[in-house]
């Protein structure tokens, strides 16, 4: 085997190495788990907090609909689901794709309203929208009557 070549593998293994470690790295800071083994295909996702919401976006190509769970509990956000592999009508030459089973988790930082809850799958981008609970939700005035000394 030429140097070339050596080097080139060696790059492409570092490479490989340091995305395995930058995401279970930030994972683990971030309170997020994947069911899955180490070096499994785990969505990307951007949260997104606003004075009204949060808003999470991930990244699911060739995720169909039907193939996607999501479940809210509490202020934590589950994925999960699978992607498909494309067939194996030929012989694939090269699969850098990642397929099968998928599991994220994110953990929202907030009280969020759950009946509020939306979300939309178009081309690839999953995305939901979690409304903030108001202050004062679930309060409301109770007007006191009173009546005149002696009454």
């Amino acid at each position: 085997m030429n140097s070339k070549r050596q080097l080139d593998q060696l790059r492409l293994l570092r490479r490989r190495l340091g995305s395995f470690l930058e995401e279970s790295l930030v994972a683990g800071q971030l309170g997020e788990t994947s069911v899955e083994s180490p070096g499994a295909w785990v969505p990307s996702a951007d949260v997104l907090e606003t004075a009204a919401d949060f808003q999470v976006r991930a990244e699911l190509p060739g995720v169909l609909r039907q193939d996607l769970d999501l479940r809210l509990q509490g202020a934590r956000l589950e994925l999960q689901g699978v992607r498909r592999s494309p067939g194996d009508a030929g012989v694939f030459h090269r699969l850098e794709g990642r397929y099968g089973r998928f599991h994220r988790v994110v953990q929202l930082n907030g009280d969020v309203d759950d009946d509020g809850v939306e979300a939309s799958l178009d081309g690839g981008v999953l995305f939901v929208r979690i409304p903030k609970k108001r202050p004062g939700l679930g309060r409301r005035e109770i007007p006191v009557g009173w009546e005149a000394d002696g009454a």
